[in-house]
């Protein structure tokens, strides 16, 4: 470990650790002065300034209200204030809020492309939601994919991130963890009938972009509404010191949303939400000749490779509280879902392409709640419907040369999930115990598929078009408790499994991402086994959460080099050998050290191995491809009571990662040669009220601009970016 990040880590870890060693008599003291309450663990007996995620009401982990404390999972919450909060310190999207979160490893590809890394997992190995609606569909791809970054952060009330499996709850794909962008609503601001606006301006010196943002919302009766429109403009990216401009780095962004409240009675209510996102020209660098090497990564060598991104989202959700027999509570939510993409690529002078996927989602999830004698019973059924488009066209001295058959997934296709689930929370002694159970079925169904035993990509050519149907059945489970040491400690654990049916991406995907995949039928589901045990404590002052975690891992869809390079880019093949283990240590805490002076940290480590396909030696066990290095980060918050200002400094420190798959030593454009180096960055920024209705909030990212990159990413971070913005209300 290099002595820079040593210096880091330490630091880091003594802010993240003061609230752990000082736990002990900060507990003691606060149980002395507590009055005697009969240590029921209550609602009411929660301090009311607790400082702490646990004190959060959180909907994920369980799909219904739940405090964080009581979840026998590690959770986080990133909200929209406070000196961790997305408007505070002026995150640029979704995915950026997620980067001081412990086992969360930001990977982007483009700066428009980013994918979180969970517990060592990512892409379709994660969930997203959006407002509870599942933002997977059938054509994600193994590794970072680019959809996380089509949810506008201005829609998003909080961010809910539960590490582990869920699949008993949400499904295929939830291996590393669930993340649900929790949306805003109108009509909060005051009581009664009112209309407000709003407008945010965000500039920033490093990314050359420009933000403005500007909405309404209110109150009219039972009918509260929120909408509004953003427009970003990014231009070529300042990287630190050696690397300086990024060329062919930005691109434009414009979203448009709606969201209707609408309070029937007392026990009815009912939510339209629509979305708008559309990214255009999003850059995908690194392939390009306009590529700037970072520690002798590869030149790319095509002229360009842009991705135009679209997706739309309407949903309409009743939420009742009934007195049927079977339910306490009835949430049924109809949606669809588009997600649509173009990519425009030019090779050299005389060849491009042109390809692209449409995806048109339907969903229907129904969820009912039950008290019972025996527990609190949540149980439901989901459906959700792709269906798919791809085309791909090839051109030569700009005239059409070929209509290929498919584009990156197979064209005119199909793709059906369904889940029935059912989880029970009840009692035994002072032990909640939460037992759950999923079945899901899953069916594809392709016309128009490329048959890799065929050479070309002609549809004219005999034999060279193939039809593809499959389907998938799957039952997991899932047991876990929290225990109360005490009013102020919970311990919890549990075992979970999950597991993943293959999708479209893994039958047909032919495409050029970091590999040359091509279709592979006849794949098996993937399985998943996690065991975790976990603290977590809380009180007037402190906040502190901790888990180990062991995820086995049986019969994994993995791509491996067949040693063959077509185009510049290695051959991959995928095959169900994925056999392996993947453990970490996770750690996050937040404590005040006074009144105005809070700091919240995070550590975490893991490791893992898979087996992979080696062409030479066959079957070989070697590191996850793109594992997290060890990490930390903490946030020092200074907050005057009865103040209209506060100011925050942070720092974050990654140690070097030379543990490398057999496939991110093929990735020479984004991977350097022996792995990717640690970095430590500073930062610091705050916000003021300059009058009743008006916020001005700056930052400093990158205070020493250190030239740096994410391990596994193609393009490196701002570096010293001075950020400003202002927050109009009228």
């Amino acid at each position: 470990m290099h002595a820079r990040f040593e210096g880091a880590v330490a630091a880091t870890a003594l802010l993240v650790t003061i609230a752990v060693t000082t736990l002990p008599a900060r507990a003691q003291d606060a149980q002395d002065a507590a009055p005697d309450t009969g240590d029921t663990g209550t609602e009411d007996e929660t301090p009311s300034s607790a400082l702490t995620d646990a004190a959060e009401i959180l909907v994920t982990a369980t799909r219904r209200e739940a405090r964080g404390f009581d979840v026998p999972a590690f959770t986080s919450t990133v909200g929209r204030d406070g000196g961790t909060g997305m408007t505070t310190r002026l995150r640029r999207t979704v995915t950026d809020a997620l980067q001081d979160l412990p086992s969360v490893m930001v990977q982007k590809t483009a700066y428009g492309q980013a994918s979180p890394y969970i517990r060592g997992f990512t892409g379709y190995r994660t969930v997203m939601l959006v407002d509870g609606i599942r933002l997977n569909n059938s054509v994600f791809r193994s590794g970072p994919n680019q959809y996380w970054a089509t949810i506008d952060p201005f829609t998003v009330d909080r961010i809910e991130v539960v590490r582990g499996p869920g699949s008993v709850l949400y499904g295929s794909d939830a291996v590393g963890g669930v993340v649900n962008a929790v949306g805003r609503r109108g009509g909060l601001q005051q009581e009664g009938d009112y209309v407000a606006g709003r407008t945010f301006t965000r500039w920033s010196d490093a990314e050359d972009s420009w933000t403005l943002r500007g909405e309404t919302e209110g109150r009219q009766g039972a009918l509260s509404f929120l909408a509004g429109g953003t427009y970003r403009s990014y231009g070529d990216l300042v990287a630190g010191a050696g690397t300086r401009e990024q060329p062919n780095t930005g691109y434009r962004d414009t979203d448009g949303d709606l969201r209707l409240d609408w309070r029937q009675n007392e026990d009815v209510s009912w939510t339209l939400g629509v979305q708008h996102v559309d990214q255009d020209g999003v850059p995908r660098t690194h392939k390009t000749v306009d590529a700037v090497p970072y520690r002798g990564t590869d030149v790319g060598s095509e002229l360009k490779r842009d991705l135009d991104q679209t997706r739309d989202l309407v949903y309409v959700r009743w939420t009742a509280f009934t007195d049927w027999v079977f339910a306490d509570r009835a949430e049924v939510t109809t949606s669809w879902q588009r997600q649509k993409e173009a990519q425009h690529r030019i090779r050299d002078t005389s060849r491009e392409d042109k390809q692209g996927v449409d995806v048109s989602t339907l969903g229907l999830q129904v969820q009912l709640d039950k008290a019972t004698d025996w527990g609190d019973v949540t149980y439901g059924v989901e459906w959700w419907r792709d269906d798919v488009d791809s085309f791909r066209r090839d051109y030569k001295d700009g005239v059409l040369d070929l209509d290929r058959v498919q584009g990156p997934v197979a064209d005119d296709a199909r793709y059906d999930l369904v889940g029935v689930f059912a989880q029970d929370e009840f009692l035994w002694e002072r032990t909640t115990i939460t037992v759950g159970a999923r079945f899901t079925y899953a069916k594809l169904r392709a016309a128009n598929v490329d048959d890799p035993t065929v050479s070309g990509a002609d549809p004219a050519t005999p034999g060279n078009v193939m039809r593809l149907s499959d389907d998938w059945s799957d039952v997991v489970g899932s047991i876990r408790a929290v225990h109360p040491l005490d009013e102020q400690w919970n311990v919890f654990g549990g075992v979970s499994q999950a597991f993943r049916a293959p999708n479209l991406s893994d039958l047909t995907r032919l495409d050029d991402t970091s590999g040359l995949e091509t279709p592979s039928p006849g794949l098996d589901s993937e399985e998943y086994v996690t065991y975790e045990a976990g603290l977590k404590g809380r009180g007037e002052r402190w906040s502190v959460q901790t888990a180990y975690w062991y995820t086995d891992i049986d019969g994994a869809i993995v791509p491996s080099p067949t040693g063959r390079t077509i185009g510049g880019t290695p051959e991959v093949r995928k095959d169900n050998v994925g056999d392996g283990w993947a453990h970490g240590l996770e750690l996050s805490g937040r404590y005040r050290l006074r009144p105005q002076w809070t700091v919240d940290g995070a550590v975490s480590w893991m490791d893992g191995e898979i087996d992979q396909i080696d062409p030479k030696r066959g079957v070989v066990s070697e590191p996850l491809s793109r594992m997290m290095p060890l990490t930390a980060s903490a946030t020092l918050t200074f907050e005057p009571e009865s103040e209209p200002w506060l100011v925050w400094g942070s720092v974050r420190a990654a140690d070097e990662q030379d543990e490398l798959s057999l496939k991110d030593r093929t990735d020479t454009q984004r991977i350097p040669d022996g792995g990717t180096p640690g970095y430590v960055v500073w930062s610091v920024g705050g916000r003021m009220r300059i009058a009743e209705n008006a916020d001005v909030i700056i930052a400093i990212d990158n205070i020493a601009n250190r030239n740096y990159r994410i391990h596994g990413s193609g393009v490196n971070e701002p570096g010293r970016n001075f950020i400003i913005a202002l927050d109009l209300r009228f």
